[in-house]
């Protein structure tokens, strides 16, 4: 048994082929027939096409047109070759590309694919022609195939319109992580201009009119005190390296500043609050901790004076 069992060949004329070249084919179970219909598997060219009365037959009737290279890789890889790469007549019927012909002497010879495209192209973005080949071109105006060295040689071409619209290519798995990771730098940069606009680009007038003094007992970090001064500056505030007269708000650092008259005592939770909210926060709802321990002071005291009163009532 031979590769090419149960398999016709027809040769095409006006080729010269290797001496041999039937025998070779017969050899390999392949049968010879010197005509072309239905029943025919390949017919075989040279290398390049020359167009025969087989050749527009065979186009017709959606026969594969092969190179002789064909034959001879089959019989040397001992198994046949993949067909499609042989082709000297595009078979692909793509209802998703435009078909492109050009009229021969021999009758109509359709474009391969490829070239299918360029034309389709072409004529949707209204070129005045295009490129075949070194010697050829289209004229999408006249609708005709011409030479370059003598353009009164023109052949009629025409087209069929694609019968359904090509869908969109699919990105593939790179291009997909690619996008991904794009769309996280993208956030990623998107959080940090809310975070700048957050700390620095707030209302320029929130504290207005507000003079701060900064209380701690114990040294604060240069750098975070200088970040937390900046944040108030940038926001209309001043910040009193002492405790001047004209200090209107004392942030108590680390509940260590004894209240004094005529100062409004907070945390520092007001300030970061207010810059978050970008209005003022409720003073009340930030007290330093030594207005904490006075409050709390207050309540117990007014516990025990109630406790004091009940136990009072009951012994009389």
């Amino acid at each position: 048994m031979g590769i090419f069992d149960s398999l016709t060949f027809s040769l095409n004329a006006k080729t010269k082929f290797p001496a041999g070249f039937e025998d070779m084919i017969e050899n390999e179970g392949g049968e010879i027939i010197p005509s072309v219909s239905q029943n025919l598997d390949y017919l075989v060219c040279g290398e390049d096409l020359v167009l025969t009365s087989k050749t527009q037959k065979a186009n017709q009737g959606g026969i594969k047109v092969v190179k002789q290279s064909f034959v001879l890789d089959s019989i040397k890889n001992k198994k046949v070759a993949p067909f499609k790469q042989y082709l000297l007549i595009e078979l692909d019927d793509d209802p998703t590309v435009a078909k492109w012909w050009w009229n021969s002497d021999k009758g109509w010879i359709r474009y391969s694919n490829d070239l299918a495209e360029e034309l389709e192209y072409g004529f949707i973005n209204k070129q005045s022609e295009v490129k075949i080949d070194d010697q050829r071109f289209v004229d999408l105006t006249s609708m005709c195939q011409a030479r370059y060295d003598d353009k009164t040689k023109i052949r009629p071409v025409k087209r069929e319109a694609a019968l359904q619209q090509k869908p969109p290519p699919q990105p593939k798995k790179e291009e997909k992580k690619e996008e991904k990771k794009e769309k996280k730098v993208e956030k990623s940069e998107k959080e940090e201009e809310d975070e700048e606009k957050t700390e620095t680009d707030l209302v320029s007038n929130l504290f207005d009119d507000m003079v701060f003094y900064i209380h701690c007992a114990d040294e604060i970090e240069e750098e975070e005190l200088e970040g937390f001064i900046s944040k108030i500056e940038a926001s209309g505030g001043f910040v009193k390296r002492t405790q001047a007269k004209s200090v209107t708000h004392v942030i108590d650092w680390d509940g260590t500043f004894e209240q004094s008259k005529g100062l409004t005592c907070v945390n520092k939770d007001f300030v970061l609050q207010s810059l978050k909210k970008e209005e003022i926060a409720r003073r009340l709802g930030f007290p330093s901790r030594w207005a904490q321990r006075r409050q709390k002071e207050e309540k117990e005291r007014s516990w025990r004076s109630s406790k004091s009163c009940k136990e009072g009532k009951i012994g009389s």
